[in-house]
């Protein structure tokens, strides 16, 4: 196993490496804090200014969706870097909220076909809509990919056996 490593980090989110690539998202970095007021490059989330309910700075991303709702961002990457990766984040379920949390990281070589990384959640606890839980995830691909590749952070909240109506999360 390749000795560097690689995160990822959200507003308190964030993606990085040890050596090679070092932070790819982060609080000053492609948005990771949402502290920009605005969701690019992210897809899937909106922005909230609340410095009262942000766990870091003034802004928060909102998730929502009737049985799934899900966000993510395309990174650059480079392979040389190590094939291991650390994403940590914060979330919170709204009053109305999913059931659970999946994240995932993989990258779409130029021939389009896909790299998944194998999770190892480190600390992963119950989505709760009264106080925010902070999520770290270790990744390791099992393969190199072609450095012409992006990565993808993909974070999906799910509800099982949804009513009808729109289910809400909050990531920072």
């Amino acid at each position: 196993m390749n000795a560097s490593k690689c995160s990822v980090l959200l507003s308190a989110a964030m993606v990085a490496a040890a050596s090679g690539q070092g932070i790819l998202i982060g609080p000053s970095t492609l948005n990771g804090s949402f502290e920009t007021g605005n969701a690019t490059p992210w897809s899937g989330v909106q922005v909230v200014q609340d410095a009262g309910s942000a766990t870091q700075g003034a802004w928060y991303g909102v998730i929502q969706g009737s049985s799934r709702g899900a966000c993510m961002q395309w990174l650059s990457a480079n392979p040389a870097g190590g094939p291991t990766f650390l994403a940590s984040f914060d979330a919170r379920d709204g009053s109305s909220g999913f059931d659970s949390l999946a994240v995932s990281l993989y990258v779409r070589n130029t021939d389009g076909t896909f790299v998944y990384a194998s999770p190892t959640p480190l600390q992963f606890p119950s989505l709760d809509s009264s106080v925010w839980g902070s999520y770290e995830i270790q990744y390791q691909f099992p393969r190199a990919w072609d450095a012409a590749g992006q990565l993808a952070l993909y974070i999906e909240f799910h509800k099982s056996g949804p009513a009808s109506g729109t289910y809400t999360a909050y990531l920072d």
